[in-house]
């Protein structure tokens, strides 16, 4: 990712895309084209819901070498991470501003699932977030309720915190196997991003410990255990509480992503 400042004109984020050979299935040659592919998502979903994105987001895009790129307008927002760690250093009504910024992530989710869309790589970087109101950057994973050209098949987010569900299918379908995401994937997801900006720690035992590593299908399967899950070491209890039933191994066991916005919202008020 780069910071380009145009002469007379917008700041602009650009984001060069080529093969990738991380993968526990090993080269992916489609994700050349994940940035062609953000692109035809960001335009869709400017026409879908606009209310989901800002005006002139997308400025331009195209292919060059073996890969593609695309450039947005840069956001100058603190990203979550950045927010969180201040809620750290603080203290006091830091925990105000905590629940304040996952509340603004769980209803800019709320907003995406309403319209059939999912992310498809939430992460503390991915989430920015300013007085009040939260936004979401990276969106060359998502899926919506239309087919996105070109197709490149889902193989997961940032691994520590997929759900154990979407874990088992990485593990047991071919690497070019699209992988349907659903809200409680996402719910999950955004809990365990959670759990790991407040404690340091993945909310499951990982091979590596809490250190990042390249053993992605050793990843996989931990979080497919369902013995690895770690208990929840967060304040408020309001929060601790809510976030432990985010992270429940069964999907049908969290709450919709709806609950988790309105339980924050009425958290923020009471914290």
């Amino acid at each position: 990712m780069w910071w380009i400042r145009l002469q007379n004109g917008p700041s602009l984020a650009l984001k060069y895309c080529q093969p990738d050979r991380t993968d526990v299935g090993g080269v992916r040659p489609h994700t050349a084209e994940l940035a062609v592919r953000e692109a035809a998502v960001l335009s869709t979903m400017a026409g879908d819901n606009p209310t989901l994105l800002d005006p002139g987001h997308l400025y331009a895009h195209g292919r060059a070498g073996d890969g593609s790129w695309i450039a947005v307008r840069w956001l100058q927002n603190p990203n979550l991470r950045q927010t969180w760690s201040r809620c750290q250093r603080t203290g006091g009504k830091a925990r105000t501003l905590m629940v304040q910024s996952a509340c603004a992530a769980a209803q800019v989710v709320a907003h995406m699932h309403k319209g059939g869309w999912y992310h498809g790589d939430l992460q503390a970087e991915h989430v920015l977030y300013l007085r009040g109101r939260a936004r979401l950057i990276d969106y060359a994973w998502t899926q919506g309720p239309v087919d996105i050209a070109p197709m490149v098949p889902y193989r997961g987010g940032w691994g520590p915190v997929t759900a154990p569900e979407i874990s088992a299918q990485l593990l047991h379908t071919p690497p070019d196997h699209n992988i349907p995401l659903t809200s409680s994937s996402e719910v999950y997801t955004l809990a365990a991003v959670w759990h790991h900006l407040w404690t340091g720690r993945h909310a499951r035992a990982l091979p590596g410990g809490d250190h990042e590593t390249v053993d992605l299908a050793g990843v996989y399967k931990a979080i497919c255990a369902e013995s690895t899950l770690r208990l929840v070491d967060l304040e408020p209890a309001g929060l601790r509480h809510l976030v432990t039933e985010m992270l429940a191994h069964n999907p049908a066991d969290r709450p919709p992503i709806d609950e988790v916005a309105d339980r924050l919202a009425f958290l923020s008020q009471r914290t």
